[in-house]
Parts: C-alpha cells; sequence; structure tokens
C-alpha cells in the first residue's frame, strides 16, 4: 500500500515538472525540448521523461507536440501524444498556451456621429433650459420693479381728466406705465333731490401695460373712478 502512493507522488511530482516547462520556456524566453537524454527539469529520482523525435517549446510557451515517453527506471509507466502546434491530451500535460491578445477597436465613424448628435441634443437642451431661467429671472426683476410704478399710475390718473386723455404714458424711474381708458359710465352727478353736487363722476375700464427699455409686462386691467368739475363752475383751486 506504501509502495503504491509513493508511486503515485512520485507521478504526480514528474507531471507537475513537466507541465511547467511552457512557463519555463516562456520565462527565459528560449527554447526548450525533450528527447532521448530526457527533459530539461529535476524530476524525482530513477525518473525520466524522453521523445524521439524531439519535443520542442518555444520560447512563448507553445508546444510543437511529439511522444512523451514516462519512465522509472527501466520500467516504462506512462505514454502521452501531444499533437502539433499545441498540446492535447489529459488536461495536467497540456502545454501553456498564451491568451490571444484582445482586439482593440475604436470607435466608428457611425458611433462618433451618434455621440455627438446625442451630445449636441443635451447642450441644446441645457442652453434653452438656462435662457428660460434668465428670462424668467429677468420677468421676476420687472415685476418687483414696476409695482409701485403701476400703483403710483393708478393713483396719478384718478386726477386725469380721461375724457380728454384717454391714453398716456405715466413715467417712474427706469419704468414706464402705457394707459388706455374707456368709458363705462360718464358724467354721473347726485340728483338735486338729494342735493345734487358740482363734480361729474366717470367709471373707465383701463389697461395697464408696465415696460423697461428692454421687456414689458403683460396687460394688467382695472376700473378708475375718475371726477371732473361740472361745466361753468368755478375751479376751487382759482381762489387759493
Amino acid at each position: 500500500m506504501g509502495d503504491k502512493l509513493t508511486l503515485k507522488n512520485q507521478l504526480l511530482e514528474v507531471r507537475r515538472q513537466i507541465n511547467g516547462l511552457p512557463l519555463l520556456a516562456l520565462r527565459d524566453g528560449s527554447t526548450l525540448r525533450i528527447d532521448e537524454q530526457g527533459a530539461p527539469v529535476q524530476l524525482p529520482s530513477a525518473w525520466r521523461a524522453t521523445a524521439n523525435p524531439p519535443i520542442l517549446y518555444q520560447g512563448n510557451g507553445a508546444c510543437l507536440g511529439g511522444q512523451l515517453e514516462i519512465w522509472q527506471g527501466d520500467d516504462h509507466r506512462y505514454s502521452i501524444h501531444l499533437p502539433p502546434p499545441s498540446a492535447s491530451g489529459p488536461p495536467e500535460m497540456l502545454a501553456y498556451r498564451q491568451p490571444a491578445p484582445k482586439r482593440q477597436r475604436g470607435f466608428s465613424l457611425l458611433e462618433a456621429i451618434v455621440a455627438l448628435v446625442i451630445l449636441a441634443g443635451a447642450c441644446m437642451a441645457l442652453f434653452a433650459w438656462i435662457n428660460t431661467s434668465l428670462t424668467q429671472l429677468q420677468r421676476a426683476e420687472l415685476y418687483i420693479d414696476a409695482g409701485p410704478a403701476i400703483e403710483s399710475a393708478m393713483q396719478y390718473l384718478k386726477t386725469v381728466d380721461l375724457a380728454r386723455r384717454p391714453n398716456g404714458t405715466f413715467e417712474s424711474g427706469t419704468i414706464s406705465v402705457d394707459w388706455q381708458a374707456s368709458a363705462l359710465e360718464a358724467d354721473n352727478t347726485r340728483s338735486p333731490e338729494y342735493g345734487g353736487s358740482n363734480f361729474l363722476l366717470s367709471l373707465y375700464a383701463v389697461t395697464l401695460t408696465a415696460r423697461s427699455t428692454t421687456r414689458s409686462l403683460p396687460p394688467l386691467h382695472t376700473r378708475i373712478v375718475n371726477y371732473r368739475l361740472k361745466p361753468g363752475l368755478p375751479d376751487p383751486a382759482d381762489g387759493l
């Protein structure tokens, strides 16, 4: 039982040494050979490997094939046929083969065009978003500046005779407010039965449009009550 185990271990060691020949040839960059004189490896005592014709291992690790004979003393223990150009047979005796280098491939013209189209589309979308954001920011700033100007224009129009000036422009700093008025009810006054009045009241529908030098806001629609003295009555301000 012990002799069989020893024989098996020695045979495994022989196989390991022979299997390392492709790596040894690749490491040294030289050609190794197994011929009738044996193999260029250190085998267990009384073991040898022969080949006739010789088996060559090239500097790239490739085996050119041949008939490999394994001996223990004068006893023939193992025979392996390695057909060229690559070694075949039991996995433990296969010659080392360098992995084929991966083929490097670049972008084709079509792939480059598709990538450029996608990039151009993404850039256009980004620029459109930036332009929209800037426009909204400028409009928000105009709303902030135009609020006080519109309020001042509405107070001013209460003192203007809109029957004579149905349209015009109110200036407030960098903001201009254009107005357009149309009468809904004109020249109403208190009935004499209730004491009468020296003023005529009119209700106007007014459209206000605020604008700066570069941009304008949507029109604002409102109503304004306008009053004036009845014709023929003296202006109270004349006596001051």
